[in-house]
């Protein structure tokens, strides 16, 4: 039998989390194939029953790059990689397949129900892309752009964090207002008025403190959260641009606090957090922000 030929690699990473974000697969059955986009976009695809078809993968990154280009006014990683991973389950599992983002990549989790055998139409692309884009805009927003307690990140204990709304919701605002999709503000408001009573009694901070540690075991947690969030920025969106005749909108807000915090070099604070967004859309958001941290009724 003939031993696999053993080396070393070496890599070099900027600093602790650049080196934590890293992507690694590893094995003879995955494939990685590259894309021009606005900076290099590279798909790397392991399922478990055949080879999946994944242009259209590459083509959402594309257009999801673009969008978040024009949004932001810029793109904050050299490269981008789209990570797949769809496997049989071991075992029989009741929690969703959900994504995890890194500084400059994405790793999609799922089983193999839904692999891509082939092209999808345009239509169906752009029905799907919403959570390629969502996980793609999160390298501005939290990595980039996050509030206080999102870091330092210590293993042994999962931190508390009382903005997972802003971190997930205003991220899922995005998709909403760069798609138009309607059907995604409908599912935000089922979220947030048609879920447990429970969970309709606590405050955004309680919610967003449950949800740091049970975002995905119990589902109704993350999706509750990230509505709310995404139904505040929709309401903000909507209040911003009637008082400014559209002359603004949570884009310049979004664009404003992604660069208040690439200038700080440090997170901002839930006390500072309302202040920043009305300098972002230079109105006074205070009613609606503060109305949103209570319980919904």
């Amino acid at each position: 039998m003939l031993l696999p030929k053993k080396k070393t690699i070496n890599f070099k990473a900027n600093n602790y989390y650049s080196l934590a974000d890293g992507q690694i697969f590893i094995g003879n059955h995955f494939r990685v194939k590259e894309y021009k986009a606005l900076v290099p976009l590279f798909v790397a695809s392991y399922c478990q029953v055949a080879d999946e078809y994944l242009d259209d993968y590459g083509q959402q990154g594309i257009i999801s790059m673009e969008i978040l280009k024009d949004y932001f006014g810029e793109l904050p990683f050299p490269c981008y990689s789209i990570m797949l991973r769809k496997a049989i389950p071991v075992e029989p599992v009741n929690a969703p397949s959900l994504a995890l983002e890194h500084l400059q990549s994405a790793t999609f989790f799922g089983d193999t129900s839904n692999w891509r055998s082939s092209s999808m139409t345009r239509e169906k692309m752009m029905r799907t892309i919403p959570t390629y884009l969502h996980h793609m805009s999160h390298a501005y927003i939290p990595l980039r752009c996050y509030g206080d307690a999102y870091r330092p990140y210590v293993q042994e204990l999962p931190p508390i964090i009382n903005n997972i709304w802003f971190n997930e919701g205003f991220m899922w605002f995005l998709p909403y207002d760069t798609l138009k999709m309607d059907r995604l503000k409908n599912l935000f408001y089922e979220n947030v008025y048609n879920t447990s009573p429970i969970i309709k009694k606590m405050s955004l901070s309680q919610l967003s403190q449950i949800a740091s540690t049970m975002y995905g075991i119990d589902f109704r947690l993350g999706t509750a959260v990230f509505s709310r969030g995404a139904m505040m920025a929709i309401e903000m969106n909507n209040y911003i641009k009637e008082k400014t005749n559209s002359k603004k909108s949570m884009r310049d807000v979004m664009r404003y606090l992604y660069i208040w915090s690439k200038e700080s070099h440090r997170p901002f604070t839930m006390e500072e957090f309302p202040g920043l967004i009305n300098k972002g859309a230079g109105v006074d958001l205070s009613e609606i922000y503060n109305r949103w941290q209570l319980p919904v009724h």
